[in-house]
């Protein structure tokens, strides 16, 4: 009776679940009609080391992020986004502190299904981005693209991807060089309940001549069908732009995803 019970509630938990795993696939896209709703919240700390200047820079942050998308075809999707980051730094060679540093942050754009079919997918986003900032006396604006493929071979999802920002609006002393990223990543969802999502990122930037490898980690567990709660953790294993010495951080975070 024990086992016979046990069977029902293990079909039962698997049948409400079933489908609920494209929530934390990276190339999960909302239906005709469907709003998905993901909500961010994460605390970024870094320390870069003494530069030719001699500063020395510690960084907190915390950011929030809230993304909407909405199917308006079988492969097309609207996105829109809008963040804000609170940033604490330190000087050390100033003693200087900043406090409420904010940058609030906003998006708009779309994400198209090219393929998905016979397990093989192709995925690309372009959206339209503006950042109001604190500094350099103007707001940060860019088109950013960002396209990617995998093959799902049943037991686990291996995926590349590339991205490239490219500034429209040009400040004095600022941030008007391209952008560039690419990533790879391997993706495994556990009986429909659990998936894990583990990416390694490269990016290079212009403007400060910076590299960057990091490497980030996501469990999602599947709350029902439609809502699902993740937790990441992101370390930079080198970052380090032309004049400072090596930056080391990391980011812990959380997603909550929920589809209407």
């Amino acid at each position: 009776m024990k086992k016979i019970l046990f069977s029902l509630i293990c079909l039962a938990v698997s049948s409400s679940m079933a489908g609920a795993v494209e929530l934390g696939n990276p190339f999960y896209i909302s239906a005709k009609g469907d709003l998905t709703s993901t909500t961010e919240l994460s605390f970024h700390k870094s320390h870069t080391g003494k530069d030719t200047l001699g500063n020395d820079f510690r960084v907190r942050d915390k950011y929030f992020n809230q993304r909407l998308e909405y199917g308006i075809s079988p492969k097309v999707a609207v996105v829109g986004n809008i963040a804000n980051t609170w940033q604490r730094n330190k000087d050390s060679n100033t003693l200087a502190t900043g406090k409420d540093y904010h940058n609030v942050y906003w998006s708009v754009g779309a994400l198209y299904d090219f393929y998905n079919a016979n397990d093989a997918h192709v995925q690309a986003e372009l959206r339209y981005l503006q950042q109001e900032t604190q500094h350099f006396g103007g707001a940060y604006k860019a088109f950013n693209a960002n396209a990617k493929a995998g093959y799902d071979f049943g037991y686990f999802l291996p995926y590349l991807g590339g991205e490239v920002e490219l500034p429209i609006a040009q400040r004095k002393d600022a941030d008007n060089d391209k952008k560039y990223g690419a990533y790879a990543g391997i993706y495994k969802a556990f009986a429909d309940i659990v998936s894990a999502d583990m990416k390694v990122h490269y990016g290079y930037n212009d403007f400060s001549k910076s590299r960057q490898l990091n490497g980030r980690v996501d469990l999602t567990f599947f709350i029902t069908e439609n809502m699902a709660l993740s937790g990441f953790f992101d370390y930079a294993f080198f970052d380090r732009a032309k004049y400072n010495a090596q930056t080391d951080g990391h980011t812990i975070g959380a997603l909550f995803r929920i589809k209407f």
